[in-house]
């Protein structure tokens, strides 16, 4: 190694700077998780949730805060939704309700969620991990673990600017998760899977509008989800 190329690396690690970085976890569930958190009013969920190409005026507001200034007077929404994944995988059920209004020049929306989720059945575990201290405990390997609870909700706050043809909103969701589809297939053959944790989305929106089908939007998002 050159004297050069040992000057030159200390000067660029002295003058370096903390850049900043994205997180994406790398998904290893081979379940499509989607459904889970899938409980907004939408008019494109019978076209596979395309969201490029079409316009979906009932989902965009959850979407971008800013387009909930395009609504027109009230709008409510309760739609239960059930689902299940194949292969004894699990289910959920969900009941959303909610409601995205719009007074003057200000607009707004609140909407809550419960949903229980039933995780993948575990049958004959006990012949594989045998289980001698589960009866003490009331644990039964031959069934499958208990309906989990989760609780999500949402609110929404924008305001219109009719002059400047612009509007800007505001929008904070959290969660509260104690079971996520999917994670038991990480742990084969274990009697009781206890998930805890909580998901925070923060989205603030622009919406510039000219004229009929031309529009600018923009929007910042930081999403928080952590679950032990």
């Amino acid at each position: 190694m050159s004297w050069r190329f040992r000057v030159t690396a200390v000067l660029i690690l002295a003058g370096a700077t903390p850049a900043a970085g994205q997180l994406i976890p790398i998904r290893t569930i081979p379940v499509f998780q989607s459904q889970q958190f899938d409980f907004f009013p939408s008019l494109t969920r019978g076209m596979g949730g395309v969201s490029l190409a079409v316009e979906d005026s009932l989902l965009d507001p959850f979407s971008n805060p800013a387009k909930g200034g395009r609504i027109g007077g009230a709008r409510f929404f309760a739609a239960p939704g059930v689902y299940r994944v194949e292969r004894g995988a699990g289910a959920a059920r969900t009941l959303p309700v909610g409601v995205v209004a719009r007074l003057g020049t200000w607009f707004g929306g609140l909407a809550v969620a419960v949903q229980g989720l039933a995780m993948g059945e575990r049958f004959e575990a006990e012949r594989v991990f045998p289980c001698p201290g589960c009866p003490g405990r009331g644990l039964d390997p031959t069934r499958p673990d208990r309906t989990h609870g989760n609780r999500y909700a949402l609110a929404m706050l924008g305001k219109v600017f009719p002059g400047a043809g612009v509007s800007i909103g505001g929008s904070v969701s959290w969660a509260g998760l104690n079971g996520i589809q999917g994670v038991d297939q990480l742990y084969l053959g274990s009697v009781r899977i206890k998930p805890g944790g909580h998901a925070l989305d923060l989205r603030i929106g622009a919406l510039k509008q000219w004229g009929e089908g031309r529009a600018l939007t923009a929007l910042l998002v930081h999403n928080r989800f952590g679950v032990t």
